[in-house]
């Protein structure tokens, strides 16, 4: 997930600062091999990432996906786009006004 912030905000969400332009890269989401759903280990990460979004409505996210390299390259890139889709789904189910 990228994060473009036009003015850095210390947040409650234990994520200090954002420069504009830069990523934000989320480590603790897991899945279900070669699946879309999401492990309950990922929610602590997903919820502070929803924190840090409601405090800072203005700024505009973009979901990235990555998967590891098992499986055909076209399974990988249909598993990647449903997984980046999956993360969106639960942030915009929790904050339904974040745009991702």
């Amino acid at each position: 997930m990228s994060i473009k912030q036009p003015t850095p905000k210390i947040t409650s969400a234990n994520i200090t600062t954002v420069e504009a332009g830069k990523a934000l890269h989320l480590k603790n989401i897991f899945f279900e091999t070669g699946k879309v759903v999401l492990l309950l280990e990922s929610l602590l990460e997903l919820n502070r990432i929803t924190e840090f979004l409601k405090e800072n409505a203005s700024i505009a996210t973009e979901i990235a996906r990555h998967t590891d390299n098992v499986g055909t390259d076209a399974a990988n890139q249909t598993l990647s786009q449903n997984r980046a889709n999956a993360v969106r789904y639960y942030l915009q189910s929790i904050r339904p006004k974040i745009k991702c």
